[in-house]
């Protein structure tokens, strides 16, 4: 952009940057006067919204949201690289892992995060068990939040005393939402860099959101009984938990439970869900997992609400 000089200075008061968060580096130049490079600029989300902003595009498409309990400390994980950077890891494995992405709702071209107080506290919320996501959803409904054409993932800076995220599971649960719980768990931390591997709750957060898209349906081959929506493949994205490692690299080991061309009919079929579209050119780099340094993902999964838990949607 060319900003016109008054009395020999240039102001910049708005430079339209866009594109990917993250550290930016921008040269400033003038006829006759040596270039003038800034290495510490930062492309920051906008400022907190409490409503979906605009979209850049129609259609189906995945609302993310930072949610916090009443009178609980707020970590503006919204307006900072925090979830931004969690949603951007994941959607890299997911798209060298299949090919595919998730059709995020999107704001002047990144990744829309928007921000909601709940009625109740931390505690209040724990007090609920495996129907904390149940009540956010339902708070969500009743602030006219929802819409019928998008679901949602929450990252959600409470905690819980027997799970680490919870979804709906049309249509056997009802609702739109899909929540990871941030102060469960043992205080992991999310992805810190756009381009890390991911850890814990980047995978937690797509197993989660995927569960909302009636991923894994009860007549798949390897569905679970004894852990419903799930299948017994530890390095299955879509894995239900047990005595091994979570180590994640595949989506739907030997493709014939949720991801494939063609599936028997009526399983839901994560290729042709209206919620993902295909990635032009996936990266070319492997997906990584447990680098050396960095901890498992977890030493098992913890556990996600059964079915009998989840059924019920206030």
């Amino acid at each position: 952009m060319t900003v016109a000089a008054k009395n020999g200075i240039a102001r910049f008061t708005d430079l339209r940057l866009s594109g990917s968060y993250g550290p930016k580096t921008l040269t400033f130049t003038a006829p006759g006067l040596t270039d003038v490079t800034a290495t510490t600029v930062g492309l920051r989300p906008p400022i907190r919204s409490a409503e979906d902003r605009v979209d850049d595009f129609t259609g189906p498409q995945v609302h993310v949201i930072y949610v916090v309990p009443l009178g609980a400390s707020d970590r503006k994980l919204d307006t900072e690289l925090d979830i931004a950077n969690s949603v951007d890891v994941f959607q890299t494995w997911l798209s060298r892992a299949s090919g595919l992405q998730i059709r995020f709702d999107r704001y002047e071209g990144v990744v829309d995060v928007s921000f909601f107080a709940l009625t109740q506290s931390d505690s209040q919320m724990r007090s609920l068990g495996p129907y904390i996501v149940s009540e956010i959803n339902s708070e969500l409904t009743a602030a006219g939040v929802i819409r019928p054409d998008k679901r949602y993932l929450v990252y959600y800076d409470g905690g819980s005393a027997s799970v680490c995220g919870g979804a709906a599971w049309p249509p056997t649960v009802g609702g739109q939402t899909a929540a990871v719980y941030l102060r469960a768990c043992g205080g992991l931390s999310l992805a810190q860099q756009p381009d890390d591997p991911p850890g814990y709750w980047e995978f937690a957060a797509l197993h989660d959101l995927i569960h909302t898209l009636g991923v894994v349906s009860l007549e798949a081959p390897h569905y679970t009984s004894d852990n419903p929506a799930h299948v017994p493949e530890p390095n299955d994205l879509m894995y239900g938990g047990g005595s091994g490692p979570w180590e994640p690299t595949t989506v739907d080991v030997n493709n014939d439970d949720y991801f494939a061309p063609n599936l028997a009919n009526g399983l839901a079929n994560l290729a042709v869900n209206p919620f993902v579209e295909r990635v032009a050119a996936p990266p070319a780099v492997a997906a990584r997992t447990s680098p050396a340094g960095r901890p498992r993902f977890s030493t098992t999964l913890p556990p996600h609400q059964s079915l009998v838990q989840r059924r019920r949607w206030h």
